[in-house]
């Protein structure tokens, strides 16, 4: 695959968000968005996602400058309309609002309506910790993204609803971010593009039957994505339906509503720290924690334990000294969006 910086894969989002009508403000709030994932390891929500949000803008479903307001607000609690801007620009805004409400009020909780896809959750919940916070996010989607079986069925009925956590520690934040399904959608997109196979126990056929070609997720009719969990995925589809409750009825959402595909219900919880301890000794059990679990032998088979988020933070640094790698069919996808709406791009020498 051919690698990439992320200074021009930044500036080729931003100029392809721009000439889609975002203020450059915001279209680089997107493509740093997008880029930050791919320089973690997490393509799925990457520049991968560029003809994605080209298509929803054109055909009208994304609103790019659109305002973003409070519609409610009590004590520490805010209720905000995305206004189906950009979702990482109304996710910024509600992460940013939840960090002002926790100074404010030590605790608090931000929900949103008419959010596009947010990307990579674990963003946010690192601006909260990165501000010396704990936050723990939710996010569901529209009915048209339910490719998730509930746990025991055999058609869609959630999508692959993600929750984050991040804390503070010491080289960087601990940051846990999963899908409480088997996969998300943008990363069997990323194994199909690159012409992979799926690893077992991912997804099911139209007929209920274990598969590993991700083109099962796309013919007609379609396979599903699994509940996290296996034999034990009634627990997976316990937080899906988590997901479900926080980001969608607690926005006032109904699971079947029909609305765009790509619409998000996003929560945030967020706590200020220094109301329950020091930070400074809350670093220090960190720092204590996370020695002790690596302290533990490694497995056959492993060569370390590794904390959430760690390996990610480790991707980060080669990536930024080796480039991001992009695969030919999602190259050829990006530059094809680009040329849709007249935007050049010229190949790094």
């Amino acid at each position: 695959m051919q690698r990439y910086s992320a200074s021009f894969l930044r500036r080729v989002a931003t100029d392809v968000f721009s000439a889609c009508g975002a203020p450059r403000e915001e279209a680089s709030i997107v493509a740093h968005q997008l880029v930050a994932s791919n320089l973690m390891g997490l393509d799925s929500h990457g520049v991968v996602m560029i003809p994605k949000y080209v298509g929803w803008v054109r055909e009208g479903t994304t609103h790019p400058g659109a305002p973003i307001s409070v519609v409610s607000e009590q004590g520490g609690s805010a209720v905000m309309d995305c206004g189906l801007n950009f979702g990482q620009v109304g996710g910024q805004r509600a992460m940013e609002k939840a960090i002002a409400l926790a100074r404010e009020h030590k605790v608090a909780c931000v929900v949103t309506t008419r959010c596009r896809h947010v990307g990579r959750l674990g963003y946010f919940t690192q601006m909260a910790a990165e501000a010396g916070m704990f936050a723990l996010a939710t996010t569901n989607s529209a009915k048209a993204g339910h490719s998730v079986v509930p746990y025991g069925g055999l058609m869609g009925r959630v999508a692959p609803n993600p929750m984050s956590y991040a804390v503070p520690a010491a080289d960087h934040p601990i940051v846990a971010d999963m899908a409480m399904s088997t996969t998300s959608k943008g990363k069997t997109v990323v194994y199909r593009n690159r012409g992979q196979k799926l690893p077992e126990g991912w997804i099911i056929d139209a007929q209920g039957k274990p598969s590993t070609d991700p083109e099962d997720l796309f013919k007609n009719p379609k396979g599903w994505i699994l509940p996290l969990g296996g034999n034990v995925g009634y627990k997976g589809f316990a937080f899906l339906l988590l997901a479900e409750i926080l980001g969608g009825a607690l926005g006032g959402h109904a699971i079947t509503e029909d609305i765009p595909d790509g619409v998000n219900g996003v929560c945030f919880f967020v706590l200020d720290i220094s109301a329950f301890l020091p930070i400074e000794r809350f670093r220090a059990l960190m720092a204590d924690m996370i020695a002790y679990e690596k302290s533990a032998p490694p497995a056959p088979g492993f060569n370390e334990v590794l904390l959430p988020g760690e390996l990610d933070f480790r991707i980060m640094g080669e990536r930024q000294a080796q480039g991001i790698p992009i695969d030919p069919v999602t190259w050829a996808q990006i530059r094809e969006a680009a040329e849709t709406l007249h935007v050049p791009i010229a190949e790094p020498s």
